[in-house]
């Protein structure tokens, strides 16, 4: 029999299921849809995508899951916020030009959509052969280079996919041949080049009979075709091929000699100078020191102008100073060796003072700086240290009659200005003036900083991995700041004005003079003592 009192559990039942639907529809559930492919290829199936709240204290916690037979993933979470998204499957690896994406799911945007590439490593194969004999030529260091974006003439070495491989160079096998595994796709071009740092085109056995000597030594060249820089053409190599650039002929051409007098003049008795030669005849080639009155011997030389530096090889913190030595000389090849004369010269020694700036009380205990003498032909030799240390924040320090850059490291303190002879160097560019009757040095230093703090963005969203670029003109380098998830962060940085640009970190890889050129012209920015300087930057985005 049906009783009034048997219904009274069936509604409190109801009342809670009801209850109970309420709270789980105010739970909202996020999701976050994509897609992960293979450039040219479509998606791909079975990768691991992983999806890391940024603000998340604990990088391993993350939300996963895996892309179906089309490439398509689904992650739902019921926390909004910022998330970095990537995509990992053996055998592939991430873009580097495109990185990790980052998404952000709200009340506004429940659902967000995000799409990841994912590469194979490619490979380039081929052989090393004599143009003329066609017999297999071992030990030629084989680059694989692309142009950079926006440029038809300039080249920079192709990185593997793995962004902490190193360059894509080898050198050719007994047979002539060689393979470079692991590169991201791209247009390609290989460069043959005969470099041997073990050997060095310096020689102090010279004899007149070597100079008459002409070598003949196969070329550097481009390929395919062997053509200009400035006109050859690439070959397309997509994800996971494996491309042929065939074989590469390599002429012989005739490589000449130099003998260098490397004269006494005012080297002192029993020392020796670091001597150059730009361009140089092998790229890692180092500078040697020999005896000043060697009779030198320079291989390895085409037609073309040279030009030789040398400086005293005993560097560093020293007493007496004034016997450092000099010498440049200029000499240009046609078809036969040269006779060029080295001669040691003496440098100008500056009396130094070290000076604090005002309400500047805690002067360093040491400072280390030095000289870098302006460019030789466009390649800039070495710093340079000649310093005696001396006491009260007083030094003596050689250098030559050439321009020079004032370089320091020192994390605390920074250079406010420097004075010669009294007027203020305004880049940080000294011109010692040889005929002068005093040659004073002032160092002002200080430690009131300035900060800098903002964001990198690409299309709304902050960038993975990229670097500001902070170029002042009296900096011979611009400064790099590593900026991660977007942030800039940046402490003691000098008061002045710099000027702001901000690349991928693989875009400067090879090729950082570009970028700074391309630095000059951006965002001007003021750093000032004791303040924190907002920069929000943009960088162009990547088609995905």
């Amino acid at each position: 029999m049906f009783r009034i009192s048997d219904r009274i559990p069936a509604m409190k039942l109801g009342a809670l299921l009801l209850f109970s639907a309420l709270v789980a529809s105010a739970q909202t559930t996020y999701e976050i849809r994509g897609n992960v492919s293979e450039p040219g290829l479509g998606g791909i199936a079975g990768a691991e995508v992983r999806a890391t709240a940024q603000n998340n204290p604990s990088p391993t916690e993350y939300l996963s899951t895996f892309t179906n037979g089309r490439g398509d993933f689904v992650i739902p979470t019921s926390k909004p916020g910022s998330y970095t998204i990537v995509g990992s499957r053996e055998g592939y690896g991430p873009s580097m030009r495109e990185g990790p994406a980052f998404v952000i799911v709200d009340a506004e945007h429940p659902t967000t959509s995000v799409r990841l590439s994912m590469l194979r490593p490619a490979e380039i194969v081929g052989r090393v052969l004599d143009a003329e004999t066609l017999e297999p030529v071992e030990g030629m260091t084989i680059s694989i280079v692309q142009k950079r974006v926006g440029s038809s003439s300039e080249w920079t070495g192709a990185y593997l996919i793995s962004r902490f491989a190193g360059p894509a160079d080898l050198t050719s096998k007994k047979d002539g041949s060689f393979s470079i595994k692991g590169l991201m796709p791209g247009e390609y071009s290989a460069m043959a080049t005969r470099m041997d740092p073990a050997t060095s085109p310096w020689s102090a056995d010279y004899s007149p009979d070597d100079l008459k000597v002409v070598d003949q030594q196969p070329d550097t060249l481009l390929w395919p075709g062997g053509a200009p820089k400035d006109v050859a053409h690439p070959i397309p190599v997509g994800s996971g091929a494996v491309v042929s650039f065939g074989d590469i002929l390599l002429k012989k051409v005739p490589h000449y000699r130099a003998h260098v007098s490397l004269e006494q003049g005012s080297c002192p008795p029993g020392e020796s100078l670091r001597v150059s030669v730009f361009p140089s005849p092998r790229t890692n080639a180092n500078p040697l020191a020999f005896p000043c009155g060697s009779e030198l011997l320079l291989r390895d030389l085409r037609p073309g102008t040279y030009s030789l530096y040398g400086v005293s090889d005993w560097q560093g913190e020293r007493e007496n100073v004034e016997n450092a030595a000099w010498a440049t000389a200029q000499f240009t090849v046609v078809d036969k060796g040269v006779e060029v004369a080295l001669i040691p010269q003496p440098g100008v020694v500056l009396e130094g003072q070290l000076i604090a700036a005002d309400g500047f009380k805690n002067m360093p205990s040491l400072f280390s700086f030095g000289v870098q003498p302006v460019a030789v032909d466009g390649v800039r030799p070495p710093p340079e240290q000649f310093i005696e240390s001396l006491a009260d924040g007083r030094f003596r320090i050689a250098v030559s009659n050439r321009s020079q850059t004032l370089m320091w490291r020192n994390a605390d303190v920074y250079i406010k200005q420097i004075r010669y002879n009294g007027s203020p160097i305004v880049d940080l560019t000294l011109t010692p003036n040889p005929g002068s009757s005093a040659h004073r040095l002032e160092m002002v230093l200080d430690d009131k900083f300035g900060a800098l703090t903002g964001t990198v963005t690409s299309s709304g969203n902050p960038v993975a991995r990229s670097v500001v670029l902070l170029w002042a003109e009296n900096m011979v380098e611009p400064m790099i700041i590593d900026v991660v998830n977007g942030v800039i962060q940046s402490r003691n940085l000098a008061p002045g004005e710099y000027r702001a640009s901000t690349e991928r970190p693989e875009d400067l890889l090879g090729a950082f003079t570009g970028a700074s050129e391309k630095v000059k012209t951006g965002e001007r920015v003021t750093i000032r003592a004791g303040e924190t300087t907002t920069l929000n930057m943009k960088l162009s985005a990547t088609a995905r």
